[in-house]
This record gives structure tokens, sequence and C-alpha cells, in this order.
């Protein structure tokens, strides 16, 4: 990579992480605050938590394709700028229906496609997916980085104060964009990181694909609901204060992160994804019951806690990873898309229903309703095939005639290695799936 690719991959990594800390250091201390606002009632407390999925699942998409016609700066400049206007009446509201609107607009700001359609801008066909790679583990570093925030900065600052550091956050989220983030020679649609409207239709009838976005949903319903409960059950049956609760989630986060990173590795390496897949699952279902049965024990709590955040880490990096393999190397970024689409669904579908048990004064019963959703993860997700264990390789291919095109992709799919070729005419790029292990490079250059 040349140092302007790493530069923008980096600038671009930290816009994401900005946006993900601010939304996501809220979530272990929301719930108790919420049930303080004016007009507070449990069901509208779950709803405030996972609104703002409502939002980001609704604008993902066409922010990403505003993106195309209007430049990706103005749209991430004006996504953070929503955000920053969500996060400023987050912080001063005092009653429940403002923080639903707030969170509404916090939502508002789903600049995910668009930072990905800017990485594809400003990167070289064949670096791209290594520029991918960096923002994931920099995802991945965020959602830890937050968890761990918000329980320690409460006691300092307190729940509004973290709101005004998420506006903050914005504020220099914008300023990267402008000063950091290098400005695209040649803006175009990358069919590998951005959504293909007509093509939705034919991702969602795609089985394998279709049930990794029921996974995704269920696994962020199953984390709203577990973090509108914990708080609470904290504070009611273990007489831990919010201020006090970081000294639970930082050693766990420590431990689950410690856990995680070596499971993926070996994973990968023995091609056992599948397997890995149904234990994690069926980890979040044991962690849900023990919550269940130990809500009331705060050792109980802290071994479940660590059980749940060391599964949802490895299937929070690897069903995306599934989806890369198994989609269409064509139809990659719609896949994405949908994949994204469903994610934050998820967490709106996980935090509205979770004000029921609330209401009735049984939140401990929100774990059982996590245990039942796992269940019906865990049985679907046993009916998928064994994924192909492919890489998504693009290399730059010039401006080629349709003759041309034809012949080259008859050429590529005899190089030893690789399993499927797009070749598209307008991005100059030939699009790969290929087995690392058997694939020649060398003979792919000669053709090239």
């Amino acid at each position: 990579m040349t140092s302007n690719e790493y530069r923008a991959t980096i600038s671009l990594a930290t816009v994401y992480a900005i946006r993900l800390i601010g939304l996501f250091m809220i979530l272990p201390v929301f719930a108790p605050y919420a049930q303080k606002l004016t007009s507070s009632t449990p069901a509208l407390v779950g709803l405030a938590l996972g609104v703002y999925g409502l939002t980001q699942a609704s604008l993902q998409i066409p922010f990403g394709m505003l993106s195309d016609r209007l430049g990706r700066k103005p749209v991430i400049i004006l996504g953070l700028l929503i955000f920053a206007a969500g996060s400023i009446l987050a912080a001063t509201t005092t009653s429940i229906h403002g923080m639903i609107l707030a969170r509404l607009l916090q939502g508002g700001g789903a600049i995910g496609s668009t930072l990905s359609a800017s990485v594809a801008d400003l990167t070289r066909d064949e670096n791209r997916t290594k520029a991918m790679a960096i923002i994931g583990v920099v995802i991945a570093l965020s959602f830890f980085i937050a968890m761990l925030l918000g329980p320690v900065l409460v006691s300092h600052i307190q729940v509004s104060g973290i709101f005004w550091l998420a506006t903050a956050l914005a504020g220099v989220g914008i300023l990267i964009t402008l000063v950091a983030v290098p400005k695209a020679r040649h803006p175009c649609f990358h069919c590998d990181s951005e959504t293909i409207p007509d093509q939705l239709k034919t991702i969602i009838n795609h089985s394998e694909l279709f049930m990794l976005d029921i996974g995704v949903f269920l696994l962020h319903a199953i984390l709203a609901a577990c973090f509108i409960a914990l708080p609470i059950i904290l504070l009611e049956k273990t007489q831990m204060t919010t201020n006090d609760q970081w000294m639970l989630y930082a050693p766990v986060l420590a431990a689950s992160f410690l856990v995680m990173v070596p499971w993926i590795m070996w994973a990968e390496k023995k091609r056992r994804l599948k397997e890995n897949l149904l234990v994690a699952i069926f980890i979040i279902a044991l962690s849900q019951l023990g919550l269940w049965e130990l809500h009331d024990h705060i050792i109980g709590i802290g071994v479940c806690l660590f059980l749940f955040l060391s599964a949802f880490s490895f299937l929070e990096a690897t069903l995306p990873s599934l989806v890369s393999k198994i989609a269409p190397v064509r139809l990659k970024g719609t896949a994405m898309g949908a994949f994204s689409t469903a994610q934050y669904l998820g967490i709106f579908f996980g935090g509205t229903v979770s004000g029921l048990p609330l209401k009735h004064h049984n939140i401990q019963s929100l774990f059982l309703f996590g245990l039942l959703l796992a269940i019906i993860w865990l049985i679907t997700a046993a009916s998928m095939n064994q994924p192909r264990y492919v890489s998504t390789k693009i290399v730059h291919i010039g401006p080629k005639t349709d003759t041309e095109l034809k012949r080259l992709r008859h050429l590529l799919m005899d190089v030893p290695g690789v399993v499927e070729v797009a070749l598209v005419k307008g991005d100059e790029a030939a699009y790969l799936k290929i087995n690392k292990t058997i694939f020649k490079e060398d003979i792919l250059n000669q053709i090239l």
C-alpha cells in the first residue's frame, strides 16, 4: 500500500471508530438512566435503546446511493452532523419521548456504506481487501473500547456527559474527514463494497446468505435485550451502582477479547468455521440460561457475561467473513448491505420487545427471551452448508472490449485456485474468489 492509501485507510477507520464508540458506549449504562426520564415507561425505555437501529437500517443503503451522486465527503459530514444533533438532543432532553427522537437522529447518521465506498475509491484494486481488513480490526476494537468507556465515564461525567462526548467525537470525525481523508480522483461505483438495489432480491433469495442475515439479526436482538436487563439487575439485585459497574465490565471485556482473537485464528486455520459457529451460538444460549439462573450472584453474572461476550465477539467477526466467502463475487457489496441492514433491525427488534418483560417487573425473563432466540438460531444454523474457504482478490485490468473481457474470463478461470470470476467493465477490475492453498499468483500475473 502507498502512503496515500495508508492515510486514507487509517483516517476512514478512525471515523468508523468514532461513530461506533459514540453509539455503543451508552449501551451498558442507558437503561437505568432512561427509567428516570419524564413520562418513562418500560416499553418506551426499550424503544429508546433500540430505535436508532431502525434509522440505521433504513438509511444505510440510501446514504450510499446518495454519496454516488453528491460525493463521499459531503455525505459523511452530513451523517456526522445528524449524529451530533441527535447526541445534543439526548444530552439535554429530560423526557423519554425526547430521548426516542434523539436516538432516531443518532441512527440517522448511517454512513457505514459511504465509508466503505470511500475506502474503495481511495485504494487500488489489489489493496482494497487489505484496507477493509484493517478497518474490520478497528471496528472490533471499537466495540470493546466503547463497552468499557461507558461504565468508566459515567462515574465522572454522568450519562448526559457521555452524549456530549459523542457530540465532540462527531466533530472530530468531521475534522478528520475534511483534513485527513484524501480526495478521490475518480470516485465511482464498486460492486464489492456498495449495494446494487436491483440485486437485493437475489441476495434475499440466496438461502445461505439469508440464514446469515437471520443470524446477525438474532445476535443483535439478544445483545440489546441483554444490556437492557444487565445494568438494572446489577443495580437492583447486587447493589452494584452504575458508577461501579465498570469493575465488572473491565476484566470481563479484557478476558473475552483475549479469547476471541485466537479462537478466530484457530477456526480459520483448521477450516472449521461452521462447527465453531454452532459452538458459539450454543455458548450464547448457555450464557442466557446462566444469567436467568444466576442473576442475583455477581460472580455468576461475571462468568456468564464473559461467555456471552466471548461468543458474541467471535460471531461478530466471523459472520461478515462468512458473507464474504459465500456471496457471489460480483454481489459482495450488496450482500454486505443486506447483512448490515439485518444487524441494525435486530437491535431495533431486541430493544423494542425487551420493554414488555420490564413492564411486568420480570426483567430476568429477558434472558429467557435471549435463550429462545439463540435456540431458534442454533436450529437454523445447523442446516447450513460448510462454507468454501476462499478469499476475494481484486486486480486491475484496464479498459477492455467485450471480446477481450470474454477471452480474459476464460483465461482467469483456468488459473489454479481461481474458483469464481467477475469482470466489471466500468470498474476496469477483475473480482476473483480464490483458494489460497493452490492459487498460482505467477500464472495470474502472466495473464494480466
